[in-house]
């Protein structure tokens, strides 16, 4: 997934514009806004550290350009296990970091409908579809013990969008937290918690009101290597994902996962490994609901070629079994009853062309959950991205998006109960560096979904400037 947003800003990266796998694993995310995290470990354990868990890179979840880190809350007992006590020394530095930005951007389709929707009344009597939203974004990062065994990382960001429409205004917020352990070469702990409110994309939920989701998501990592050649990694997590949609104010979902996984780290920049994960999911608050499990075995490679180059793959399979988790005669609502397997899985390349030039490219499969109700859906995507800084103060990035997504068991897509969407994404920004702590971005973004059914197929274009004002 590639965003250009400012570091921490977990509410910032612009596509896809819908829930899919992400080359990023939820610890990845605490650690991009650290680097000095990374920096202390040996070549071998922080690829492997990206790539621990193959399922941690294809879990993050992204609605309407954001990426959401679902929350969970569990496996504590890792920290304290066999009677072991973890304290932080009276020494150890905080760095902190903070930044706000103010910014102001048009949509010109700001409902996301079709051509064939009327326009919706506003409440002034208009029936504009254009929008021009400001917004203010307000971010906070603390890192404690950056170069000892304990290191704790604290985030928030809360982001204020006012719009001409009253029902598009909300209020956005993400926390997380994090603790690794790395008390020797023999194993490491870590602890991750998040929680997050984002809004969802109206395409699919439809209405006129945003629809902020909540997602609250817990996860825990133990990697152990009782040779140095070979590490073994256990990983528990819980999500709860609440999404008030307008036919369905109480719908959840809640998670519970845990993955094995076994890597080979004696190859120098090479890690190859093997991963198996295991997920059970349960639906409430909306009719029809459903409950699932799936499983996935993957094998994975990751490889740094140079400090330059990076490249990492997970290939393999998954299979979801999805049962009802009541009794009907709905013959649509029995469709939903079944098993799906495919082949999953998720490839990064990046590479620093030069001093001036970075170019990233992503492709993933993936088994996921529609954003608007308890239906399967299977997504392929491609992203690719180039940053090029012509000088010390500018730079510019291009950003490209493709995603086929395959949603099943729905009643009104025809006579296969499938629908299948085509989504393209296109961005380009402009950021100027004016001082150490000030900089301006202007950024376009074109957004095209082509879907089998004519009203959920919508395009739009935003055109923004920001301006952001950070200190280290």
């Amino acid at each position: 997934m590639l965003s250009n947003a400012p570091k921490c800003d977990a509410a910032a990266p612009e596509f896809p514009p819908h829930r899919s796998i992400v080359l990023a694993s939820f610890s990845n995310r605490v650690i991009r806004c650290h680097p000095r995290r990374r920096a202390g470990l040996p070549p071998a354990d922080r690829a492997l550290y990206k790539l621990a868990s193959t399922r941690e890179i294809v879990r993050s979840r992204t609605l309407h350009g954001g990426v959401l880190p679902t929350g969970r809350a569990a496996a504590a007992a890792l920290l304290t296990a066999g009677g072991m006590c973890i304290s932080v020394p009276a020494t150890s530095a905080v760095d902190l970091s903070a930044g706000a930005t103010i910014g102001v951007e048009h949509n010109t389709n700001a409902f996301e409908l079709s051509n064939i929707e009327p326009t919706p009344l506003a409440a002034d009597g208009t029936t504009a579809r254009s929008d021009t939203s400001k917004h203010l974004t307000a971010n906070v990062a603390a890192l404690i013990g950056a170069e000892g065994p304990v290191r704790i990382s604290v985030d928030a960001m809360f982001r204020r969008v006012e719009s001409e429409f009253g029902t598009l205004e909300h209020n956005d917020y993400t926390f997380a937290g994090g603790i690794d352990w790395r008390p020797g070469e023999v194993f490491d702990v870590s602890l991750e918690a998040t929680q997050n409110r984002l809004p969802l994309g109206l395409a699919d939920v439809g209405g006129t009101q945003s629809t902020l989701q909540r997602t609250r998501e817990a996860q825990a990592t133990l990697r152990v290597r009782p040779v140095p050649s070979w590490q073994i990694g256990l990983s528990p997590g819980w999500s709860e994902v609440s999404t008030p949609l307008p036919d369905a104010q109480g719908f959840k979902l809640k998670e519970t996962r845990g993955s094995a996984s076994l890597g080979f780290i004696g190859a120098g920049p090479l890690v190859p490994g093997i991963v198996f994960e295991r997920t059970e999911g349960k639906n409430s608050g909306i009719e029809n609901a459903t409950n699932y499990k799936e499983r996935t075995i993957q094998g994975t490679l990751n490889y740094a070629a140079t400090e330059l180059s990076t490249f990492s793959l997970a290939a393999g399979h998954t299979r979801r079994s999805t049962t009802l988790a009541g009794v009907t005669v709905d013959p649509d609502a029995a469709a939903l009853d079944g098993s799906d397997s495919a082949f999953t899985g998720a490839l990064n390349f990046s590479r620093q062309l030069s001093v001036k030039t970075g170019i990233s490219l992503t492709a993933y499969r993936s088994f996921d959950q529609y954003d608007a109700g308890v239906n399967t859906s299977v997504g392929t995507g491609f992203n690719f991205g180039v940053v090029w800084e012509p000088t010390v103060k500018t730079s510019v990035s291009l950003e490209s998006g493709l995603v086929w997504s395959t949603i099943e068991g729905l009643t009104d897509a025809g006579s296969d109960g499938e629908r299948e969407d085509l989504v393209r994404n296109y961005a380009l920004g402009l950021t100027y560096q004016a001082t150490q702590r000030l900089s301006v971005r202007a950024h376009y973004t074109r957004r095209i979904r082509r879907s089998e059914v004519w009203a959920d197929q919508f395009n739009n274009s935003l055109v923004g400037l920001e301006l952001t004002a950070a200190i280290d």
